[in-house]
C-alpha cells in the first residue's frame, strides 16, 4: 500500500516476498527479524547469527545510539535464557558457559558489551568468524577509537 516515496517500502517488499532494492545486509536483517517473530524458540545458533547481523547492520546505521543498548538488553536477555534453559544446546558447554558468564556480568549495555558477547558465544555455537571481522570485534571490544568501516567477511 505504501508508495515509491516511502523509505520502508524495500523493507515491506522484501518482507513480503516481493522483489525489492535492498542491501544484502538489509535483507538478512529483515529475514532474521521475520524468523524470529515466526518461531517460539530460537536455537543458540540462530539467535547467535541474528545477533551478529543486527550488530553488523547497526554499526552501518544513523540509529547506532539509539539501537545499541537495545540490541545489547536483547542479546543479554537471550543469552540468560539459553545458559539457564540450553546450556546442553551448547558446544562444550563446561568450557564455553563460564566466558559467556562473565560477560554477562558486564553491567553496561554498549557496543563493546555486544563485541564481547558475539566473540564469547561464537564458540558455543561453533560459528566461525572471518579473520577481519573477528578482529573488528576485539577492537570494539577493547573500545577502541579507529573504528569507522565494518569489514564484510563475518
Amino acid at each position: 500500500r505504501f508508495s515509491d516515496p516511502f523509505p520502508g517500502k524495500p523493507v515491506f517488499d522484501h518482507w513480503n516476498e516481493k522483489a525489492a532494492s535492498l542491501a544484502k545486509l538489509d535483507q538478512t536483517v529483515v529475514t532474521a527479524v521475520k524468523v524470529l517473530l515466526q518461531n517460539e524458540h530460537v536455537e543458540p545458533y540462530a539467535f547467535w547469527m541474528a545477533g551478529l547481523c543486527f550488530f553488523k547492520w547497526i554499526n552501518q546505521s544513523n540509529f547506532k545510539p539509539f539501537l545499541t543498548p537495545r540490541l545489547a538488553a536483547w542479546l543479554r536477555a537471550g543469552w540468560k535464557r539459553i545458559l539457564t534453559a540450553e546450556a546442553f544446546r551448547l558446544s562444550s558447554p563446561r568450557q564455553t558457559v563460564p566466558s559467556i558468564e562473565e560477560v554477562l556480568a558486564i553491567p553496561a549495555d554498549d557496543s563493546s558489551f555486544i563485541a564481547k558477547l558475539i566473540l564469547a558465544t561464537s564458540e558455543a555455537v561453533r560459528a566461525s568468524l572471518g579473520p577481519a571481522y573477528r578482529d573488528f570485534l576485539k577492537a570494539i571490544a577493547e573500545e577502541s577509537p579507529s573504528l569507522s568501516n565494518t569489514p564484510h567477511d563475518a
